[in-house]
């Protein structure tokens, strides 16, 4: 039997999907005891640093997710008593309480070994991963894009 050759994009992208994976399950084992995971701890981080009230539109646009997805978790960060919601009658703004700033610090704590795993790594392999893993993202959601009008605006 012939040996397939894997294009170097798709061997990129599995490689990329398996890591992250895996290191979404390695900090959600992390969290479990909390009762928070990764989507959780990303919507209290962009809370922290909003410092103030921030609408589900306004997260669900800095951790790249639908509405729906940054309410639901919001929902859930409410049940715990990690924010509060102002209503403004035309927008209901999340700001963080008390309790949701030390689930945070505890939060952090929780990760800390994972976190120092990835420091292992050089300053400069991280930022590089950076760097490179916001190119890929901004390639792909460019290619992504609708390239021509949708069937219902010709």
């Amino acid at each position: 039997m012939d040996d397939v050759i894997v294009p170097p994009p798709l061997e990129l992208a599995i490689a990329s999907v398996r890591w992250s994976h895996q290191l979404v399950t390695q900090l959600d084992r992390d969290l479990r005891g909390q009762g928070l995971s990764v989507a959780k701890l990303r919507a209290l981080l962009a809370l922290r640093e909003q410092r103030g009230l921030l609408h589900a539109g306004g997260l669900a646009r800095k951790l790249d997710v639908s509405r729906q997805a940054a309410h639901t978790v919001l929902h859930r960060l409410e049940e715990r008593g990690f924010i509060t919601w102002r209503d403004d009658g035309w927008i209901k703004s999340a700001r963080l309480t008390r309790d949701g700033e030390d689930a945070l610090t505890h939060a952090l704590g929780s990760i800390g070994t994972t976190l120092a795993a990835l420091q292992q790594l050089q300053a400069e392999e991280q930022r590089a991963m950076i760097r490179i893993m916001r190119r890929a993202g901004e390639h792909v959601r460019r290619a992504s894009a609708p390239q021509s009008p949708a069937w219902w605006m010709d």
